[in-house]
């Protein structure tokens, strides 16, 4: 029987958080809920969610001066394909566009489910990548799964997070600093390859992920 989530520790070093932070953080924009937020749907509701977000767009990643950059990103994303195939038993074929986080002091995510309608619909495991050191760039902003509400659990900046699309989970409020992370969502199933969802081919995700 799997555990609740699976965590890597290290993937990635102080320096390659850094180089993705410097990067994508002068991007962030309030985030939204629900719809596919990276061409501008989905609806501000700050009781549910309070934070800002950038997406990391593939094609940038070819870009001149985005080596470093790249690195990581591509480092994560490898990591993500090889637990979810190897651990979960789900190999991705299906991966959207990862999205840069941003909780600044007060932010915060209440429970939700990453799996649900319309794109979300073909989510079957989610990751998160922690970007900064509790205790140390912030305090508070624990992620927290179901039905663990009261875990002291702290992950450390570098370790990557995976966990099943449909286990609820929430990013308690951050009471100092700014907590950084990204987040993975992929699929068994291509949304190309079904019927539903059709214009989801618009909306930027990754296609192909192998």
């Amino acid at each position: 029987m799997l555990g609740d989530y699976y965590v890597l520790k290290n993937v990635l070093t102080k320096e390659e958080c850094q180089a993705v932070i410097d990067q994508y953080d002068p991007q962030c924009k309030t985030s939204r809920v629900g719809g596919a937020d990276n061409m501008g749907r989905g609806k501000l509701k700050k009781n549910t969610r309070s934070s800002q977000n950038a997406w990391v767009i593939p094609d940038d990643l070819e870009k001149e001066g985005m080596l470093d950059v790249a690195i990581a990103v591509k480092k994560m994303v490898r990591t993500y394909l090889e637990v979810s195939r190897d651990i979960f038993r789900t190999p991705i074929d299906h991966l959207e566009t990862p999205q840069f986080t941003k909780y600044e002091e007060q932010d915060h995510y209440q429970w939700h489910l990453d799996a649900g309608i319309d794109h979300s619909a073909f989510r079957d495991v989610s990751a998160t990548m922690l970007l900064s050191q509790v205790d140390e760039d912030f305090t508070g902003g624990m992620l927290k799964f179901f039905p663990h509400p009261s875990s002291k659990h702290y992950f450390d900046r570098g370790d990557l997070i995976v966990f099943s699309s449909n286990y609820a989970h929430r990013v308690c409020r951050v009471t100092s600093g700014t907590r950084y992370s990204i987040v993975l969502w992929g699929g068994r199933h291509s949304p190309e390859k079904t019927t539903r969802n059709e214009d989801l081919t618009n909306n930027g995700s990754w296609g192909l992920a192998n």
